[in-house]
Protein backbone atom coordinates (compact mmCIF):
# COMPACT_ATOMS: atom_id res chain seq x y z
CA UNK A 1 0.00 0.00 0.00
CA UNK A 2 0.96 3.59 0.09
CA UNK A 3 1.81 3.49 3.60
CA UNK A 4 3.85 0.91 3.86
CA UNK A 5 5.89 2.20 0.34
CA UNK A 6 6.24 5.48 2.62
CA UNK A 7 7.55 3.61 5.32
CA UNK A 8 10.11 1.91 3.29
CA UNK A 9 11.59 5.12 1.27
CA UNK A 10 12.03 6.69 4.78
CA UNK A 11 13.52 3.33 6.09
CA UNK A 12 16.02 3.34 2.42
CA UNK A 13 16.78 7.34 3.67
CA UNK A 14 17.88 6.25 7.08
CA UNK A 15 20.09 3.05 6.29
CA UNK A 16 22.01 5.01 3.72
CA UNK A 17 23.21 7.85 6.20
CA UNK A 18 23.86 5.38 8.69
CA UNK A 19 26.52 3.85 6.54
CA UNK A 20 28.28 7.21 6.83
CA UNK A 21 28.09 8.12 10.07
CA UNK A 22 26.16 7.35 13.47
CA UNK A 23 22.45 9.02 13.69
CA UNK A 24 20.88 9.39 16.96
CA UNK A 25 17.20 10.17 15.63
CA UNK A 26 15.28 12.24 18.73
CA UNK A 27 11.60 12.99 18.95
CA UNK A 28 10.12 15.18 21.31
CA UNK A 29 6.61 15.56 23.31
CA UNK A 30 6.12 12.64 21.64
CA UNK A 31 3.11 11.88 23.22
CA UNK A 32 1.21 14.54 21.51
CA UNK A 33 2.09 12.47 18.04
CA UNK A 34 -0.83 10.83 15.87
CA UNK A 35 -1.10 7.13 15.32
CA UNK A 36 0.48 7.81 11.64
CA UNK A 37 3.85 9.26 13.11
CA UNK A 38 3.89 6.62 15.28
CA UNK A 39 3.41 3.73 12.75
CA UNK A 40 6.42 4.73 10.55
CA UNK A 41 8.82 5.70 13.40
CA UNK A 42 7.54 1.75 15.05
CA UNK A 43 8.41 0.99 11.31
CA UNK A 44 11.96 2.87 11.15
CA UNK A 45 12.71 1.50 15.05
CA UNK A 46 11.81 -1.88 13.80
CA UNK A 47 13.92 -2.00 10.52
CA UNK A 48 16.94 -0.45 11.69
CA UNK A 49 16.66 -3.31 14.98
CA UNK A 50 16.88 -6.09 12.38
CA UNK A 51 19.36 -4.85 10.64
CA UNK A 52 21.89 -4.11 13.26
CA UNK A 53 24.91 -6.19 14.41
CA UNK A 54 27.70 -6.02 16.94
CA UNK A 55 30.38 -3.16 15.57
CA UNK A 56 33.07 -1.03 16.01
CA UNK A 57 31.07 2.20 17.24
CA UNK A 58 34.42 4.02 15.82
CA UNK A 59 33.40 3.24 12.25
CA UNK A 60 30.28 3.49 10.75
CA UNK A 61 31.18 1.54 7.74
CA UNK A 62 31.87 -1.73 10.21
CA UNK A 63 28.41 -3.62 9.67
CA UNK A 64 25.00 -2.82 11.11
CA UNK A 65 22.68 0.26 10.76
CA UNK A 66 24.31 2.72 13.54
CA UNK A 67 20.85 4.25 14.37
CA UNK A 68 20.00 5.09 18.04
CA UNK A 69 16.46 6.27 18.87
CA UNK A 70 15.56 8.93 21.71
CA UNK A 71 11.82 10.17 22.67
CA UNK A 72 10.60 12.99 25.15
CA UNK A 73 7.48 12.36 27.03
CA UNK A 74 5.00 13.24 29.98
CA UNK A 75 4.25 10.41 32.36
CA UNK A 76 1.18 12.05 33.01
CA UNK A 77 0.14 12.79 29.74
CA UNK A 78 0.27 9.59 28.55
CA UNK A 79 -2.95 6.76 29.53
CA UNK A 80 -2.22 2.92 29.34
CA UNK A 81 -4.98 3.19 25.94
CA UNK A 82 -2.59 5.49 24.32
CA UNK A 83 -0.91 5.26 21.06
CA UNK A 84 2.48 5.78 22.34
CA UNK A 85 2.25 3.67 25.09
CA UNK A 86 0.84 0.68 22.61
CA UNK A 87 3.49 1.17 20.45
CA UNK A 88 6.51 0.90 23.49
CA UNK A 89 4.34 -2.24 24.68
CA UNK A 90 4.34 -3.87 20.71
CA UNK A 91 8.49 -2.74 20.81
CA UNK A 92 8.95 -4.09 24.27
CA UNK A 93 7.36 -7.42 23.34
CA UNK A 94 8.71 -8.06 19.92
CA UNK A 95 12.14 -8.78 21.59
CA UNK A 96 14.98 -7.48 19.37
CA UNK A 97 14.50 -4.01 20.16
CA UNK A 98 16.27 -2.26 23.24
CA UNK A 99 13.84 0.00 25.27
CA UNK A 100 15.57 1.62 28.31
CA UNK A 101 13.48 4.41 30.02
CA UNK A 102 15.20 7.41 31.50
CA UNK A 103 13.33 9.72 33.89
CA UNK A 104 14.38 13.06 33.98
CA UNK A 105 13.52 15.18 37.35
CA UNK A 106 14.23 18.80 38.05
CA UNK A 107 17.98 19.83 39.63
CA UNK A 108 18.64 19.37 43.67
CA UNK A 109 18.87 22.62 45.07
CA UNK A 110 22.45 22.15 45.35
CA UNK A 111 23.04 22.11 41.71
CA UNK A 112 20.31 25.13 41.18
CA UNK A 113 22.66 27.15 43.69
CA UNK A 114 25.77 26.02 41.82
CA UNK A 115 23.90 27.39 38.62
CA UNK A 116 22.82 30.49 40.04
CA UNK A 117 26.29 31.29 41.51
CA UNK A 118 27.79 30.81 38.20
CA UNK A 119 25.24 32.79 36.40
CA UNK A 120 25.58 35.35 38.85
CA UNK A 121 29.31 35.18 39.08
CA UNK A 122 28.59 35.60 43.27
CA UNK A 123 29.82 32.64 46.25
CA UNK A 124 27.47 29.51 46.78
CA UNK A 125 27.35 30.83 50.19
CA UNK A 126 25.36 34.37 49.05
CA UNK A 127 23.36 33.20 46.45
CA UNK A 128 21.59 30.20 48.53
CA UNK A 129 18.81 32.49 49.47
CA UNK A 130 17.47 33.47 45.64
CA UNK A 131 18.28 29.75 44.83
CA UNK A 132 15.60 28.66 47.39
CA UNK A 133 13.11 30.57 46.43
CA UNK A 134 13.85 29.25 42.52
CA UNK A 135 13.69 26.30 43.40
CA UNK A 136 10.49 26.49 45.09
CA UNK A 137 8.86 28.05 41.87
CA UNK A 138 10.55 26.48 39.16
CA UNK A 139 11.19 22.93 40.91
CA UNK A 140 14.49 22.51 39.95
CA UNK A 141 13.69 22.50 36.19
CA UNK A 142 16.82 24.64 34.17
CA UNK A 143 14.64 26.24 31.84
CA UNK A 144 12.32 27.75 34.22
CA UNK A 145 15.47 28.45 36.39
CA UNK A 146 17.08 30.78 33.07
CA UNK A 147 13.26 32.07 32.39
CA UNK A 148 13.17 33.12 36.45
CA UNK A 149 16.17 34.57 35.96
CA UNK A 150 15.61 36.64 33.22
CA UNK A 151 12.08 37.97 34.26
CA UNK A 152 13.79 39.16 37.62
CA UNK A 153 16.24 41.14 35.51
CA UNK A 154 13.95 42.42 33.22
CA UNK A 155 11.42 43.20 36.27
CA UNK A 156 14.44 45.06 38.31
CA UNK A 157 14.05 42.23 41.31
CA UNK A 158 17.54 41.49 40.49
CA UNK A 159 20.01 44.05 40.15
CA UNK A 160 23.40 44.89 39.89
CA UNK A 161 25.56 46.99 42.72
CA UNK A 162 28.83 48.56 41.58
CA UNK A 163 30.42 47.13 44.83
CA UNK A 164 28.78 43.67 45.70
CA UNK A 165 27.72 43.00 42.12
CA UNK A 166 24.39 41.37 41.95
CA UNK A 167 21.67 42.23 44.72
CA UNK A 168 18.23 41.10 45.78
CA UNK A 169 14.80 41.07 47.49
CA UNK A 170 14.02 37.86 48.43
CA UNK A 171 10.83 38.90 49.62
CA UNK A 172 9.70 40.74 47.15
CA UNK A 173 11.23 37.95 44.55
CA UNK A 174 8.73 35.35 47.17
CA UNK A 175 5.43 37.41 45.56
CA UNK A 176 6.34 37.35 42.00
CA UNK A 177 4.32 35.14 40.30
CA UNK A 178 5.96 32.06 38.16
CA UNK A 179 5.36 32.10 34.11
CA UNK A 180 2.50 29.67 32.75
CA UNK A 181 4.81 26.91 32.44
CA UNK A 182 6.11 26.88 35.27
CA UNK A 183 3.32 26.55 37.30
CA UNK A 184 1.16 23.84 34.90
CA UNK A 185 4.27 22.09 35.91
CA UNK A 186 3.80 22.64 39.88
CA UNK A 187 0.20 21.83 39.35
CA UNK A 188 1.23 18.10 38.64
CA UNK A 189 2.58 17.93 42.12
CA UNK A 190 -1.17 18.36 43.11
CA UNK A 191 -1.70 14.63 42.33
CA UNK A 192 1.38 13.16 43.59
CA UNK A 193 0.79 15.25 47.60
CA UNK A 194 -0.38 13.43 50.44
CA UNK A 195 -4.05 13.20 50.08
CA UNK A 196 -5.06 15.92 53.66
CA UNK A 197 -2.37 18.32 51.61
CA UNK A 198 -4.59 17.98 48.43
CA UNK A 199 -8.16 18.30 50.24
CA UNK A 200 -6.93 21.56 52.13
CA UNK A 201 -5.81 23.01 48.47
CA UNK A 202 -9.38 22.04 47.12
CA UNK A 203 -11.19 23.97 49.72
CA UNK A 204 -8.86 26.97 49.46
CA UNK A 205 -9.34 26.76 45.34
CA UNK A 206 -12.86 27.33 46.48
CA UNK A 207 -11.96 30.64 47.72
CA UNK A 208 -10.13 32.19 45.68
CA UNK A 209 -5.98 32.83 44.88
CA UNK A 210 -5.67 35.99 47.32
CA UNK A 211 -7.25 35.03 51.15
CA UNK A 212 -6.75 36.44 54.59
CA UNK A 213 -6.24 34.12 57.08
CA UNK A 214 -9.28 35.26 59.12
CA UNK A 215 -11.56 33.55 56.24
CA UNK A 216 -9.06 30.36 55.90
CA UNK A 217 -9.64 29.87 59.92
CA UNK A 218 -13.66 30.63 59.48
CA UNK A 219 -13.86 26.94 57.31
CA UNK A 220 -11.68 24.76 59.45
CA UNK A 221 -14.72 23.47 60.45
CA UNK A 222 -14.88 22.19 57.34
CA UNK A 223 -11.45 20.73 57.21
CA UNK A 224 -9.57 21.24 60.77
CA UNK A 225 -6.23 20.85 58.97
CA UNK A 226 -6.28 23.13 56.58
CA UNK A 227 -3.67 26.09 57.74
CA UNK A 228 -1.14 22.87 57.57
CA UNK A 229 -1.93 21.78 54.85
CA UNK A 230 -1.34 25.01 53.28
CA UNK A 231 2.05 25.15 54.82
CA UNK A 232 3.35 22.52 53.50
CA UNK A 233 2.06 23.50 50.24
CA UNK A 234 4.20 26.42 50.84
CA UNK A 235 7.07 24.45 51.36
CA UNK A 236 6.41 22.49 47.23
CA UNK A 237 6.12 25.92 45.80
CA UNK A 238 2.37 25.45 45.70
CA UNK A 239 1.11 28.67 47.78
CA UNK A 240 2.79 32.15 49.05
CA UNK A 241 2.34 32.77 52.49
CA UNK A 242 3.23 36.67 53.36
CA UNK A 243 2.08 37.82 56.13
CA UNK A 244 -2.15 37.08 57.14
CA UNK A 245 -2.23 36.75 53.10
CA UNK A 246 -2.56 33.28 51.77
CA UNK A 247 -2.32 33.12 47.75
CA UNK A 248 -1.58 30.28 45.03
CA UNK A 249 1.68 30.75 43.47
CA UNK A 250 -0.10 31.29 39.99
CA UNK A 251 -3.86 30.79 38.98
CA UNK A 252 -3.19 27.41 36.65
CA UNK A 253 -2.46 26.16 40.51
CA UNK A 254 -5.59 27.41 41.21
CA UNK A 255 -7.86 26.17 38.30
CA UNK A 256 -5.81 22.82 38.97
CA UNK A 257 -7.00 22.52 42.85
CA UNK A 258 -10.71 23.95 42.19
CA UNK A 259 -10.75 21.50 39.05
CA UNK A 260 -10.62 17.98 41.14
CA UNK A 261 -13.56 18.05 42.73
CA UNK A 262 -16.00 16.32 41.11
CA UNK A 263 -18.84 17.42 39.45
CA UNK A 264 -20.84 15.56 41.35
CA UNK A 265 -19.08 17.11 44.87
CA UNK A 266 -18.27 20.54 43.64
CA UNK A 267 -21.80 22.36 44.58
CA UNK A 268 -21.89 20.40 47.77
CA UNK A 269 -18.63 21.85 48.86
CA UNK A 270 -18.98 25.34 47.75
CA UNK A 271 -22.32 25.41 50.08
CA UNK A 272 -20.36 24.40 53.11
CA UNK A 273 -18.03 27.18 52.34
CA UNK A 274 -20.09 30.00 51.76
CA UNK A 275 -22.47 28.85 54.85
CA UNK A 276 -19.66 29.20 57.25
CA UNK A 277 -18.56 32.43 55.55
CA UNK A 278 -22.53 34.47 55.48
CA UNK A 279 -23.07 34.92 58.82
CA UNK A 280 -19.27 36.75 58.97
CA UNK A 281 -20.76 39.19 56.35
CA UNK A 282 -23.65 39.99 58.14
CA UNK A 283 -22.25 40.32 61.67
CA UNK A 284 -23.11 43.61 63.18
CA UNK A 285 -19.57 45.14 64.93
CA UNK A 286 -17.10 43.83 62.78
CA UNK A 287 -14.44 46.13 61.42
CA UNK A 288 -15.32 47.51 57.54
CA UNK A 289 -11.69 45.91 56.25
CA UNK A 290 -12.53 42.77 58.00
CA UNK A 291 -16.36 42.30 56.61
CA UNK A 292 -15.05 43.15 52.76
CA UNK A 293 -13.02 40.35 53.17
CA UNK A 294 -15.38 38.52 53.86
CA UNK A 295 -17.45 39.49 51.55
CA UNK A 296 -15.09 38.94 48.20
CA UNK A 297 -14.38 35.93 49.04
CA UNK A 298 -18.37 34.63 49.83
CA UNK A 299 -19.45 36.44 46.85
CA UNK A 300 -17.20 34.77 44.63
CA UNK A 301 -17.71 30.69 45.97
CA UNK A 302 -21.50 32.04 45.59
CA UNK A 303 -20.70 32.69 42.03
CA UNK A 304 -19.02 29.51 41.66
CA UNK A 305 -22.12 27.47 42.32
CA UNK A 306 -24.18 29.21 40.00
CA UNK A 307 -27.76 29.56 39.32
CA UNK A 308 -29.05 26.39 38.59
CA UNK A 309 -28.47 25.17 42.40
CA UNK A 310 -30.10 27.70 44.12
CA UNK A 311 -33.05 29.11 41.78
CA UNK A 312 -35.79 27.02 43.24
CA UNK A 313 -35.11 28.36 47.25
CA UNK A 314 -36.05 32.79 46.89
CA UNK A 315 -34.99 33.28 50.20
CA UNK A 316 -31.12 32.00 49.30
CA UNK A 317 -31.36 33.31 45.59
CA UNK A 318 -32.29 36.59 46.81
CA UNK A 319 -30.05 36.76 49.39
CA UNK A 320 -27.19 35.94 46.88
CA UNK A 321 -28.11 38.26 44.97
CA UNK A 322 -27.94 40.87 47.45
CA UNK A 323 -24.26 39.67 48.41
CA UNK A 324 -23.33 40.31 44.89
CA UNK A 325 -24.93 43.84 44.91
CA UNK A 326 -23.22 45.18 47.78
CA UNK A 327 -19.54 43.38 46.45
CA UNK A 328 -20.04 45.32 42.99
CA UNK A 329 -20.79 48.74 45.08
CA UNK A 330 -18.09 48.46 47.18
CA UNK A 331 -15.62 48.41 44.05
CA UNK A 332 -14.28 52.12 42.69
CA UNK A 333 -15.77 53.38 39.56
CA UNK A 334 -12.81 52.74 37.72
CA UNK A 335 -13.11 48.77 38.36
CA UNK A 336 -16.33 48.99 36.47
CA UNK A 337 -15.75 45.30 34.97
CA UNK A 338 -15.46 43.68 38.16
CA UNK A 339 -18.50 45.79 39.24
CA UNK A 340 -20.40 44.75 36.08
CA UNK A 341 -19.66 40.97 36.57
CA UNK A 342 -20.99 40.98 40.04
CA UNK A 343 -23.88 42.73 39.02
CA UNK A 344 -24.76 40.29 36.33
CA UNK A 345 -24.43 37.71 38.69
CA UNK A 346 -26.80 39.36 41.22
CA UNK A 347 -29.25 39.82 37.98
CA UNK A 348 -29.01 35.76 37.64
CA UNK A 349 -29.97 35.05 41.01
CA UNK A 350 -33.14 36.97 41.17
CA UNK A 351 -36.26 34.32 41.42
CA UNK A 352 -38.49 34.52 38.36
CA UNK A 353 -41.06 36.61 39.78
CA UNK A 354 -39.04 39.59 41.08
CA UNK A 355 -39.94 42.24 39.27
CA UNK A 356 -43.10 41.51 41.78
CA UNK A 357 -41.52 40.57 44.96
CA UNK A 358 -38.62 42.07 45.51
CA UNK A 359 -39.17 44.96 42.92
CA UNK A 360 -36.68 47.58 44.96
CA UNK A 361 -33.69 44.82 44.91
CA UNK A 362 -34.71 44.55 40.87
CA UNK A 363 -34.74 47.86 40.01
CA UNK A 364 -31.41 48.69 41.77
CA UNK A 365 -29.53 45.66 40.41
CA UNK A 366 -30.77 46.77 37.02
CA UNK A 367 -29.57 50.25 37.10
CA UNK A 368 -26.28 49.17 38.41
CA UNK A 369 -25.74 46.68 35.41
CA UNK A 370 -27.13 49.31 33.35
CA UNK A 371 -24.36 51.71 34.97
CA UNK A 372 -21.49 49.15 35.28
CA UNK A 373 -22.05 48.27 31.28
CA UNK A 374 -22.17 52.18 29.76
CA UNK A 375 -18.96 52.52 31.96
CA UNK A 376 -17.14 49.41 30.25
CA UNK A 377 -18.42 50.46 26.56
CA UNK A 378 -20.61 47.78 26.63
CA UNK A 379 -23.73 49.36 24.53
CA UNK A 380 -25.80 46.21 23.95
CA UNK A 381 -26.16 45.57 27.17
CA UNK A 382 -27.58 48.85 28.14
CA UNK A 383 -29.61 48.78 25.10
CA UNK A 384 -30.65 45.50 26.93
CA UNK A 385 -31.10 46.09 30.28
CA UNK A 386 -33.03 49.44 29.77
CA UNK A 387 -35.72 47.99 28.15
CA UNK A 388 -36.35 45.36 30.93
CA UNK A 389 -36.48 48.63 33.17
CA UNK A 390 -38.91 50.27 30.52
CA UNK A 391 -41.07 47.37 30.42
CA UNK A 392 -41.07 46.72 34.43
CA UNK A 393 -40.56 49.92 36.25
CA UNK A 394 -43.78 50.88 37.77
CA UNK A 395 -43.10 54.86 37.92
CA UNK A 396 -41.40 58.05 35.47
CA UNK A 397 -39.07 58.17 38.15
CA UNK A 398 -37.47 54.41 38.12
CA UNK A 399 -37.52 54.83 34.46
CA UNK A 400 -36.01 58.19 34.15
CA UNK A 401 -32.58 57.44 35.04
CA UNK A 402 -32.87 54.46 32.45
CA UNK A 403 -33.44 56.50 29.56
CA UNK A 404 -30.73 58.87 30.08
CA UNK A 405 -28.34 56.52 30.17
CA UNK A 406 -29.84 55.15 26.78
CA UNK A 407 -29.75 58.19 25.24
CA UNK A 408 -25.98 59.05 25.79
CA UNK A 409 -24.85 55.49 24.74
CA UNK A 410 -26.75 56.17 21.66
CA UNK A 411 -25.13 59.07 21.15
CA UNK A 412 -22.09 57.98 22.06
CA UNK A 413 -22.58 55.53 19.01
CA UNK A 414 -22.70 58.00 16.48
CA UNK A 415 -26.70 57.55 16.38
CA UNK A 416 -27.51 61.37 16.92
CA UNK A 417 -31.10 60.39 14.84
CA UNK A 418 -31.84 57.49 17.36
CA UNK A 419 -30.67 59.61 20.17
CA UNK A 420 -33.09 62.80 19.58
CA UNK A 421 -35.62 60.18 18.83
CA UNK A 422 -35.46 59.16 22.49
CA UNK A 423 -34.94 62.72 23.97
CA UNK A 424 -38.56 63.34 22.18
CA UNK A 425 -39.85 60.24 24.10
CA UNK A 426 -38.66 61.32 27.21
CA UNK A 427 -40.06 64.61 26.79
CA UNK A 428 -43.72 63.44 25.37
CA UNK A 429 -43.49 61.34 28.90
CA UNK A 430 -42.75 64.89 31.02
CA UNK A 431 -45.84 66.58 29.09
CA UNK A 432 -44.05 68.68 26.87
CA UNK A 433 -43.96 69.52 23.27
CA UNK A 434 -42.44 67.27 21.59
CA UNK A 435 -39.57 67.41 19.45
CA UNK A 436 -40.16 67.43 15.56
CA UNK A 437 -39.07 64.34 14.02
CA UNK A 438 -37.83 66.14 10.83
CA UNK A 439 -35.54 68.25 12.32
CA UNK A 440 -32.14 66.99 10.85
CA UNK A 441 -28.70 66.54 13.16
CA UNK A 442 -27.21 69.29 11.08
CA UNK A 443 -29.89 72.05 12.38
CA UNK A 444 -30.05 70.05 15.94
CA UNK A 445 -25.64 71.27 16.34
CA UNK A 446 -26.55 74.52 14.09
CA UNK A 447 -28.86 74.82 17.14
CA UNK A 448 -26.72 74.01 19.81
CA UNK A 449 -23.45 75.93 18.62
CA UNK A 450 -25.75 79.03 18.48
CA UNK A 451 -26.47 78.55 21.99
CA UNK A 452 -22.86 78.14 22.70
CA UNK A 453 -22.23 81.28 21.03
CA UNK A 454 -24.93 83.00 23.03
CA UNK A 455 -23.84 82.32 26.45
CA UNK A 456 -19.94 82.66 25.93
CA UNK A 457 -18.44 84.37 28.21
CA UNK A 458 -21.41 84.74 30.66
CA UNK A 459 -20.75 83.18 34.56
CA UNK A 460 -22.46 81.12 36.65
CA UNK A 461 -24.98 82.88 38.93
Amino acid sequence: TGRMHLDYLFGMVLETLAEFTHIFFFVDDIHWADVSSLDLLASLICRTATRSAPRDLASPRAGGCGVAFAAAYRPDEVSHGAAFGAMIGQLEAAGDVAVASVELGGLSLASINGMVSDALCLPVRRTRSLSRVIYQKTEGFPLFVLEFLDSLWVENLLTMDPKMGFVWDVHAIELKAVSNSAASLLSRKLKRLPSAVCSGLILFSCLGSNVELCVLETVTSIDDGLLSSLEVAQKEGLVDIIGSVYSFSHEIIARSAFNLISDANRSALLQQVVSCLIPKCLEVGLDTSEVDAYLFVTVNAINKIGRADVINDPIQSQLYARLNLEAGKKLPATDSGRSLDYFEHGLSFLPYNHWTSLYDLSLTVHVKTLDAAFAEGKHDKVTEVVNLVLLNAMNFNDKFHSYTQLIRSTAIQGSADVAIAEIGKLLTSLGDVPINSDVSLQSFVQEIMSVRRLLAGRQKE
